[in-house]
C-alpha cells in the first residue's frame, strides 16, 4: 500500500471517528489489515498536528471528504 493510500485510509477512520479496532476490521481496510498500525500511525499524527495543518501538510493526496469538510469535531 502506497502511502497516499494510508493517509486517505487515515482521514477515512477520522472522518468517520472510526477507533483503531474498527479501523482494522473495516472495508477500507479489507486484505491490508496487518497494515493498520502503519495507518494509524497517520491518525496519530492528525489528532497530534490538528486538521487543519493535516491537511495542509498533505494537500496533493486525495482525502475522505469527511476530514475535508469538518475533520475530528
Amino acid at each position: 500500500m502506497e502511502t497516499a493510500e494510508m493517509i486517505y485510509k487515515a482521514s477515512y477512520a477520522i472522518g468517520k471517528k472510526l477507533g483503531f479496532e474498527e479501523l482494522k476490521y473495516s472495508d477500507e481496510m479489507y486484505g491490508h489489515e496487518d497494515l493498520t498500525e502503519e495507518v494509524w500511525e497517520y491518525v496519530n499524527e492528525c489528532v497530534q498536528i490538528g486538521v487543519v495543518a493535516f491537511k495542509e501538510k498533505y494537500k496533493g493526496v486525495p482525502m475522505y471528504w469527511g476530514v475535508l469538510l469538518g475533520g475530528m469535531g
